[in-house]
């Protein structure tokens, strides 16, 4: 078994920006591989230990848009193409949920093949919602504060949650009322929060440490959606 303290963690950063995009995703499934058959564990303190496996439960879903965004929208600027991807992805998805319901000796598998199902749809539905004008310039513009999203959101929705306890607020139907409405809480309350640190002069809070600050060059994605 192999065993990472905090130490390890920052070490990793610099070293995984030398490499290119293939090895980078080869390298987070190697690593959520090792740790979902119990060979790797974290020991330090810094990060709870289900931290690190949502990490590498997403990473490697990260590093294929970081690296290769451009291509997958120049794959999806076909509609016929992104349509099809979105129907068939969707089914796909749909059928695993049912199958992790129903067998439930075989839901942590299926759970991760419904990801990459997952992924996939919602990569065509993005593509579908940028043809759309007014819904374009409202995901464009919380696209542009995804960084204040990522780092806010689960403060609001662990208030929200704590809210729906206290107050008995169970069941489906609610739940299918509440669940927009927590998310529009958390993106709202997650860039007001980024407000308040800017205002206060405190926009250090979201930089990036120098040795990971890094972002590839940009390629023409606009002109690949068409």
């Amino acid at each position: 078994m192999v065993h990472l303290g905090s130490g390890d963690l920052h070490r990793a950063g610099p070293l995984l920006i030398r490499l290119n995009g293939p090895a980078v995703i080869a390298v987070f499934l190697g690593l959520a591989g090792l740790w979902h058959v119990g060979l790797l564990r974290y020991e330090g303190a810094l990060i709870y230990p289900k931290d690190i496996q949502g990490i590498l439960n997403h990473a490697p879903f990260y590093m294929a848009g970081l690296y290769f965004a451009p291509r997958i929208i120049a794959f999806l600027a076909d509609r016929g193409r992104a349509r099809l991807l979105l129907a068939g992805a969707g089914t796909v998805f749909a059928g695993l949920v049912l199958g992790a319901e129903l067998m439930p000796a075989a839901d942590e598998i299926l759970d991760k093949a419904a990801r990459f199902a997952g992924v996939a749809f919602g990569a065509a539905l993005a593509t579908e919602i940028a043809r759309v004008g007014g819904l374009r310039r409202v995901f464009s513009a919380i696209g542009t504060r995804t960084l204040e999203i990522f780092l806010g959101h689960q403060l609001f929705i662990a208030g929200s949650a704590t809210a729906v306890m206290a107050f008995g607020w169970t069941g489906v139907a609610t739940g299918i009322v509440l669940t927009p409405a927590i998310a529009l809480f958390a993106v709202a309350g997650s860039v007001a929060l980024r407000e308040l640190f800017g205002a206060a002069r405190m926009d250090f809070i979201y930089a990036p440490p120098r040795p990971v600050a890094h972002r590839p060059p940009r390629s023409p994605v606009r002109a690949a959606q068409g």
